[in-house]
């Protein structure tokens, strides 16, 4: 009790004098101090005897003091406790006044909790009659993103407002419908209908009167946002620069928030990363002063994905996990935990985990489908499409690429949702092989993505066109479209990141990027070294592996990469199931039958009800698409016989892969280098990826290990072969595709370094040691070798660096040395190089000399 308060209520001055007294005479009152005024409670026991006993002798008295006790917090700005005493009261009009007020600021802090609470203490028929009631519970449904309900919610209020029965001052009439509005411009906007919710801004803007400052910069922010994601971003930053001029004077911290927030998103949209940090930081305040823990954990998922752009990926999962504790740990904010949920998703699939990002997206669609809008729905859709795509599920992923919706399809195209379900459905496409689909789809999306502003979406669809035109060998257009992804480059420094992880992901377009002569600049901006000439008659085929397949051959299998196999030139796209193929690839690498338990226990090892009906399934489809006779049931098991089908016209690239290898050993072994080296480029040329890329069962993985092996072994024997012919330029090309399947091959460190030596790129030599330090560190939590190490002594113990300069190219022989020592006792590997004790003895002897002849420095020098 506030002595106050009290005086007021009762019209009276002594109101302190009778608290002191009744706590002196222990009349069950007791006091304390709150930042220096004295406060007063009475024993909850009593008072509510005291309560119940006055309104039972009194109702009338009882229900004005109520009353009079609502006007009096009301005034003093203390609603929670002005809307207890109202509703006691039984004052619902007066309620419906404080709890409109009180609900601005409530809204305008995040705090929705405190809204419902009172809105559903007041009665259904209040509610149903006051329009402006119906808003603040389309406000709060319009934050949990129950868009539907507030729409049903928004139409009843305009009933409302048109009738008898609400008819304010023309003025004040013209504001509430303006807010009605911008609440289903909102509503609508959470639907995915931006042309809709953007008509309805711009209505607004028409109608509003002149001093309604802050409901003008609302309804530009809105149009804002919305002409973003049609693709129109400049429009869009011209509305959201015009919220932030159109405030006369300070603005609500809401607004200033959503405002602030939106231009930052727009420009990490288009890669304007320090613009984008201002503004979120802007928004950043603004919430803080506001206490609103919903936007600082919206902001902080922003803070993540631009991190996340800006190649710290680390820093951006840290960031967002954090957003994603603070959602669950917010009352009721199950969209913005969808959010983090999803954004974690897409960050994993960046990080190449697809296996995390389809957790992380099953558990925020749940969430998404109903807290969230169609646009967070569709994001997460294309990131499930893309994880079951890369995880070799193409027809789950077709599935989710079919669930995306983008509405107004004339005036969406272009826009930032329909870029994404394009370029989705493109890779889809080209996965399966379905290159005039993907081809439909991606050349459509290239051409109205270059009358956008969205740079990384376009630099996506042209890299996706580009492999889409190299599988339909229009190998001139493909160059063409990577010149153009060249020029983008130019403009957008982190962009490069992007390009090289699409680039892993379509490995044929490196491999024309690394041979192309117009292709040098892009080589250039992306660091990739130029293909020796010796390796330049290598193929330049599409995503089918090109001119790898044998020509003749009526049935072709590709396992290396992602698997695929052909008949008559097209590829099977009726598997139906990945089992059925991953079935077929399983009895491949077989050369025994193989019985239905062991079928069982390699393809289906987790405990399944229905695993006897997989299985017949998977049999089934893959007899339906080689050939019912090309798979043979005996009493030994189940195998193939392809040749009941097709003859003894069969090409299969492993098979190849591994008889390359056999001729390249035996040439070794002869001594006969010109031979091997053709074997040995054929086996690279073979190598599209590791052998059954989606393939996560324990069977493959033996095999697929024994070939990466075979092929960093084909690396090493091209990158010894080019040392001896003293091309540095191709020696080092070797390494760095051998490092690019496994970077923390020591030996081609070592080989890198050595060939910077024979250039006399000392300090390049330097840094090589160091990156394989702290790749060795980061993946492995150990040092680099002994012969690293001395190497690197070596080098930076050398005195005269231009000594390095005049050195000739063939004089640092050695790291055969190395090479040989790596594989200890290993009497298969064939070699042609020195024997490692006599690389070594010659190595020291070369650097005896070097520091007998380099001058010596003084201090300072």
């Amino acid at each position: 009790m506030h002595p106050e308060i009290c005086d007021a209520l009762l019209e009276t001055d002594k109101a302190r004098e009778w608290l002191t007294y009744m706590e002196q005479q222990g009349l069950f009152v007791t006091s304390h101090l709150d930042h220096g005024q004295r406060f007063y409670t009475c024993l909850p026991v009593v008072r509510s005897l005291f309560l119940e006993q006055f309104r039972q002798s009194d109702p009338e008295r009882f229900y004005a003091l109520h009353w009079r006790a609502a006007r009096l917090w009301q005034d003093r700005k203390n609603y929670e406790q002005a809307m207890y005493h109202a509703l006691e009261a039984q004052a619902y009009e007066l309620a419906g006044e404080i709890l409109f007020t009180y609900a601005r600021l409530q809204l305008q802090q995040g705090q929705i909790d405190g809204i419902m609470r009172w809105l559903n203490a007041l009665p259904a028929s209040l509610l149903e009659q006051h329009p402006q009631l119906l808003t603040i519970r389309a406000h709060v449904l319009l934050e949990e993103g129950q868009h539907r309900e507030a729409l049903s919610l928004l139409e009843r209020a305009l009933t409302l407002l048109s009738g008898v029965e609400y008819t304010p001052a023309s003025s004040k009439k013209a504001t509430f419908l303006a807010e009605i509005y911008l609440l289903r411009s909102k509503a609508l906007f959470q639907e995915g209908e931006y042309t809709q919710a953007l008509q309805l801004c711009q209505q607004v803007l028409l109608h509003l009167p002149e001093h309604e400052d802050e409901l003008r910069a609302a309804a530009e922010m809105r149009l804002g946002i919305c002409a973003c994601l049609q693709g129109d971003v400049a429009t869009g930053i011209t509305y959201l620069q015009q919220a932030l001029r159109t405030w006369s004077h300070q603005p609500s911290l809401n607004l200033a928030i959503a405002v602030h927030s939106a231009l930052a998103n727009t420009y990490y949209l288009v890669n304007k990363l320090d613009l984008a940090e201002h503004h979120l930081l802007c928004a950043i305040s603004y919430c803080e002063q506001a206490r609103n823990i919903r936007g600082i954990i919206n902001n902080r998922i922003l803070q993540g994905l631009i991190l996340g752009r800006r190649g710290a990926l680390t820093e951006a999962e840290a960031v967002l996990q954090q957003a994603l504790v603070m959602a669950r740990a917010a009352p009721g904010y199950h969209r913005g935990e969808a959010y983090a949920l999803g954004n974690l998703g897409s960050l994993a699939l960046v990080q190449g985990h697809s296996r995390q990002a389809l957790a992380y997206c099953q558990e925020a669609l749940v969430l998404a489908c109903q807290y969230g809008n169609r646009s967070l729905c569709n994001s997460i859709y294309s990131t499930m499409a893309l994880a079951y795509l890369f995880l070799g599920d193409q027809t789950s992923a077709r599935h989710f690429v079919e669930a995306i919706r983008v509405g107004e399809r004339s005036s969406a195209q272009g826009g930032y949702e329909w870029s994404w379900s394009r370029l989705t459905a493109g890779l889809v496409y080209l996965y399966q092989g379905c290159y005039e689909q993907a081809y439909t789809s991606l050349a459509e999306t290239v051409a109205l993505l270059r009358k956008a502003d969205l740079r990384q979406e376009q630099l996506l669809a042209t890299l996706r066109l580009a492999a889409c035109q190299l599988a339909r060998q229009h190998v001139g257009e493909a160059v063409e479209l990577l010149e153009e992804v060249g020029r983008l480059l130019e403009e957008g420094e982190t962009d490069k990141l992007l390009v090289l992880g699409e680039i892993e992901r379509l490995a044929e377009l490196r491999t024309l990027i690394e041979r192309e002569p117009e292709l040098a600049h892009l080589r250039t901006l992306l660091a990739i070294e130029k293909a020796p000439e010796q390796n330049a008659s290598a193929t330049q085929g599409g995503v089918t592996g090109g001119s790898v397949e044998e020509p003749g051959a009526r049935l072709k299998i590709l396992a290396f990469g992602e698997p695929m196999v052909l008949v008559d030139d097209q590829p099977i796209k009726n598997w139906r199931r990945m089992s059925a193929m991953e079935l077929f690839f399983f009895l491949l690498n077989s050369d025994q039958p193989l019985s239905r338990e062991q079928v069982i226990a390699a393809l289906w090892p987790e405990d399944c009800e229905q695993v006897d009906k997989a299985f017949h399934m998977a049999l089934y489809y893959l007899r339906k698409a080689l050939g019912k006779t090309c798979v043979v049931f005996s009493v030994d098991g189940y195998s193939l016989n392809l040749a009941t089908c097709y003859g003894g016209s069969i090409w299969y690239d492993v098979k190849e892969f591994q008889g390359r290898w056999s001729e390249a050993r035996q040439a070794l072994a002869r001594g006969e280098e010109e031979n091997a080296q053709q074997a040995l480029l054929r086996m690279v040329e073979l190598y599209r990826g590791d052998y059954g890329r989606p393939f996560y069962s324990d069977w493959c993985r033996q095999r697929r290990d024994e070939l990466r092996t075979a092929y960093l072994e084909a690396l090493c024997q091209l990158a010894q072969i080019a040392w001896n012919h003293q091309d540095m330029e191709a020696c080092m090309y070797y390494w760095r595709k051998a490092l690019a399947v496994d970077n923390c091959m020591e030996e081609a460190h070592y080989g890198i370094m050595l060939c910077y030596m024979a250039q006399g790129k000392r300090s390049a030599a330097l840094r090589q040691y160091q990156l394989c330090k702290k790749i060795l560190q980061q993946e492995l939590c150990v040092e680099p070798g002994s012969l690293l190490q001395e190497l690197y002594r070596r080098l930076s113990s050398t005195a005269e660096s231009a000594q390095m300069r005049q050195m000739a190219p063939g004089k640092l022989s050695g790291f055969s040395g190395f090479l040989q020592s790596q594989a200890g006792d290993n009497t298969d590997k064939v070699s042609i190089h020195r024997t490692p004790a006599q690389a070594e003895r010659k190595m020291e002897r070369e650097w005896r000399e070097e520091e007998q002849y380099a001058p010596k420095r003084g201090k300072g020098q």
